[in-house]
């Protein structure tokens, strides 16, 4: 009996697990791949692959792009996450001028991701 239980625990643990990550339900493809990519950048300069214009640049273009992207207002929880995604994005270059803590600034947008 006890050995059932022990297995049942295990399963519903590995289910919570496998639901954890993936894009947020209310995101809409386009802002998912673009915050990850964003992600991918901010990870890349915290690792320092990459130098602070480069990446600076690259977000910047990134931001732009999700700037750019218009909603019906039946989208409107698309939109706030495409809000989000921008915000992390914007505060994240703001923390690199400013010499803030950057895997704070990642990890916000990361959350917003379920990554």
């Amino acid at each position: 009996m006890k050995h059932l239980r022990n297995v049942v625990i295990v399963m519903v643990l590995m289910a919570c697990l496998v639901g954890c990550g993936g894009k947020p339900t209310n995101m809409d493809q386009n802002t998912y791949d673009l915050g990850c990519k964003a992600l991918q950048i901010m990870e890349s300069y915290n690792k320092m692959e990459i130098d602070e214009d480069s990446a600076y640049n690259q977000l910047g273009n990134i931001y732009d792009m999700l700037k750019a992207r218009e909603y019906e207002d039946s989208e409107s929880d698309q939109e706030f996450q495409n809000g989000l995604v921008t915000t992390y994005i914007l505060c994240y270059q703001v923390d690199m001028t400013a010499g803030n803590d950057l895997v704070k600034a990642a990890d916000n947008l990361r959350e917003v991701l379920n990554k």
